[in-house]
């Protein structure tokens, strides 16, 4: 009987023991189905969809790019449009973005330019010159913000009954022209991504 039972408990063990292998084997035949047919996908990609998936890809990084561009001018604006944008205890929302503006502010070009590099170095294929283009103008418009900020931060010290009329006119000149720099470089990147996106 106890024979009986002994024999029994080592059945249950290899049918178990067995249960177990034929799941593993399973699940490898699945991994092996799903891996080739990623693999099939990706020969029977066409270099033209190929180069359409890394262009969209190339653009939405520096369309996010620019968009930071241009948000960090707006707030700028809107920020020197507060009333005390002068204040420095504590600093107003002006002078804290002004201390941002007066660093070199290309890191988010230089990211971003980088970053789609490295996607065309990847897939070993050439860096377009429109990405050397957006660069400039990106990076150009993020110099004009900071000219602006300074231009705009003497307008507003100058903002009172003891300077000439005629100054404040000229320091409103500096910051419009600025800003006017500004919009055209901003543009010019905004094209520069479009050309990217329509490529593909």
């Amino acid at each position: 009987m106890k024979e009986t039972a002994a024999h029994s408990q080592v059945h249950g063990s290899l049918r178990i023991v067995v249960l177990a292998i034929v799941a593993i084997i399973a699940v490898v035949a699945v991994v092996i189905l799903i891996s080739g047919r990623q693999t099939d996908a990706k020969r029977s990609q066409t270099p033209e969809t190929k180069t359409a998936h890394l262009y969209t890809q190339a653009a939405a990084a520096l369309q996010l790019a620019t968009a930071n561009t241009s948000r960090l001018m707006s707030d700028g604006q809107a920020y020197s449009a507060q009333s005390g944008a002068l204040a420095l205890s504590p600093p107003s929302k002006f002078q804290l973005w002004c201390n941002t503006v007066r660093q070199p502010t290309t890191d988010m070009t230089n990211s971003a330019y980088h970053n789609v590099t490295n996607m065309y170095s990847s897939d070993r294929m050439p860096v377009p010159a429109t990405l050397q283009n957006w660069k400039k103008h990106d990076s150009d418009a993020l110099a004009e913000i900071n000219a602006w900020q300074g231009a705009e931060t003497i307008v507003l010290v100058n903002e009172n009954p003891n300077i000439p009329s005629s100054t404040i006119k000229q320091d409103k000149l500096f910051a419009a022209a600025d800003d006017r720099a500004f919009k055209a470089d901003l543009a010019e990147a905004q094209a520069d991504v479009k050309q990217l996106s329509e490529n593909n």
